[in-house]
């Protein structure tokens, strides 16, 4: 779903002075600043709210509506499903607003700006990702509304692990995606084409259908794509222990290296965007 960041010069001058002045480490006070001023204009930006509260919210509604009936002949908790997939819709989705906030940031001129301040960059994206944190905690709020609504029957404790894992993943997402834009000529138009493809790499996984229900060449393309064993791994921590849910070793580590080289990908492709903006 594209967004573009509500443009607010009076934030952003308040997000830079914001790093100056103080008794606090500049890092702390500029990552403090930052924050402050993202969550301002999150929540001045109508369509990162209706991304963050009812989208994810909305994608289970319409799927359960349509497959649930049929998923209940085959014995599938579908509510409980769907809920992992939506979580993990829910993680994308916060990671690509926030590169196409960096985006509007560097077309504006901001982040070359507050360079001039001590410890500002990394403040700025410390504010940044902190910023996600809060989105996808409070994306997630929703989508366990919806799923209890649906009839989700799954203990807080395995719901709350569930949501953890899904902070993780915004965290990676965004870092990658913040990298992907960092690097760009064309910063907006790069998160444009996040926000794409983004949509199409979770239809092309197991989001919303069972991996047992594919077949044909493309099922062990679709369950080793990033998203399926993240999905899958997010699934296992809302089934019980030792119950047919749980996600094998091979799942949880396919998983883990998925995030591990987005991780990586998108903190080399932001030190290196960062390094050549100094240079200039």
């Amino acid at each position: 779903m594209s967004e573009i960041s509500v443009r607010s010069p009076g934030a952003s001058a308040a997000g830079a002075a914001g790093v100056v002045g103080g008794s606090r480490p500049a890092g702390v006070r500029s990552a403090g600043a930052f924050l402050v001023r993202d969550l301002t204009l999150l929540r001045r930006n109508t369509a990162s709210l209706i991304s963050t509260f009812i989208v994810p919210g909305l994608f289970m509604v319409c799927l359960y509506a349509v497959f649930g009936h049929a998923a209940d002949t085959i014995g599938l908790d579908y509510a409980t499903f769907l809920f992992a997939g939506c979580l993990v819709q829910a993680a994308l989705f916060t990671g690509a607003a926030s590169c196409m906030a960096v985006a509007v940031d560097l077309d504006s001129g901001l982040i070359d700006r507050i360079r001039i301040y001590p410890r500002s960059t990394a403040g700025y994206l410390l504010g940044r990702m902190a910023t996600d944190m809060v989105r996808m905690g409070l994306s997630s709020l929703a989508v366990i509304a919806v799923a209890r609504a649906c009839g989700m029957d799954v203990a807080a404790s395995r719901v709350l692990s569930a949501c953890l894992w899904g902070l993780l993943v915004a965290l990676v997402w965004g870092v990658l995606t913040t990298g992907l834009v960092l690097v760009a000529g064309h910063p907006v138009e790069r998160a444009d084409l996040i926000q794409t493809l983004e949509m199409l790499l979770v239809l092309f996984s197991t989001t919303f259908i069972p991996a047992a229900s594919l077949s044909g060449a493309l099922k062990n393309v679709v369950i080793h794509m990033p998203l399926s064993p993240v999905i899958e791994v997010t699934r296992s921590v809302l089934a019980a222990p030792g119950s047919a849910g749980s996600a094998s070793r091979a799942t949880w580590t396919e998983a883990l290296c998925w995030l591990a080289g987005m991780l990586l990908v998108g903190l080399t492709l932001s030190v290196h965007a960062l390094r050549r903006r100094r240079t200039r």
